[in-house]
């Protein structure tokens, strides 16, 4: 199936599958985004704990990329153009976890208002389960920064 074929076998108006699909490519980039900002973030972690911290943030956001694509190859039938992925550079393991933070917060408002545009169940489903994931990282990295720098 096509993206130009009629929007009715997954959502109620062509506006609503416009806004999906587009969230969706958007969770894709950032989602490749973050796992280039752990990797690097992961080689200047200070503690063991901090490393698996970060890992597993990492895995989950690798989980997340390959459903968001799936979800999107079976609501279009194509694969997603995200074209050249933007790094997120920081400058130090203090600005990479305010970075990493940031950008949590801001995917689990898309997360979140992608599942408030739509009833499509499957979309739904995968954008609520990466929306808690990506909840969690944000306490896990607010606890690093503060475990750190707040002492």
């Amino acid at each position: 199936m096509s993206r130009t074929l009629s929007y009715r076998k997954h959502f109620k108006t062509a506006e609503e599958r416009d806004s999906v699909l587009a969230n969706i490519k958007a969770g894709i980039i950032t989602e490749l985004q973050a796992i280039a900002l752990y990797q690097e973030l992961m080689t200047r972690a200070r503690s063991t704990k901090h490393k698996d911290y970060i890992s597993h943030a990492l895995e989950d956001e690798e989980k997340h990329a390959k459903k968001f694509r799936e979800l999107f190859i079976t609501l279009t039938g194509s694969e997603p153009d995200v074209g050249e992925i933007e790094s997120i550079n920081f400058t130090g393991y203090k600005d990479g976890l305010i970075k990493s933070f940031e950008r949590e917060m801001e995917v689990t408002e898309l997360y979140r208002d992608t599942i408030m545009l739509t009833e499509n169940k499957l979309v739904r489903q995968v954008m609520f389960e990466a929306m808690s994931d990506e909840q969690e990282h944000t306490d896990k990295f607010n606890c690093l920064y503060h475990e750190v720098y707040k002492r």
